[in-house]
């Protein structure tokens, strides 16, 4: 245990959560500026929909590196992806940013270290 007291602190706030019998989690936070981390379990899961966040991201940062808004189709693959979870948009965007390595690049920029693009049309 550190003596910063974040182990006690991260095994208190896992035994409050309700784990259903038979579910597996597994969950880690990481401060960035102190680079103090702590997890649970040590499973790597397929992240279905929340995969459209960072596809999201890897396009806004596209564009601003770009310096450009999004385009209108863009925009609205954007939109029907994240209000709708629609998963043919996903699979646009997923295509436009330039499929894993487009994401992986993004992931990079924003310090994640231990997460990658799978293979599939969207990115989970």
């Amino acid at each position: 245990m550190r003596s910063d007291g974040w182990d006690a602190r991260w095994a208190a706030a896992m035994a409050a959560v309700a784990v259903p019998d038979g579910a597996e989690v597994s969950v880690g936070v990481l401060d960035p500026v102190s680079g103090v981390g702590v997890r649970h379990g040590d499973r790597a899961f397929v992240t279905a929909s929340v995969v459209k966040v960072g596809i999201l991201v890897a396009l806004l940062l596209e564009a601003q590196d770009a310096g450009r808004a999004l385009t209108g189709e863009e925009r609205s693959y954007a939109a029907a992806m994240i209000e709708h979870s629609d998963n043919g948009a996903a699979s646009a965007l997923w295509r436009s940013i330039g499929r894993s390595a487009g994401l992986d690049a993004a992931h990079a920029r924003l310090g994640l270290t231990a997460t990658e693009g799978g293979d599939g049309p969207g990115g989970g």
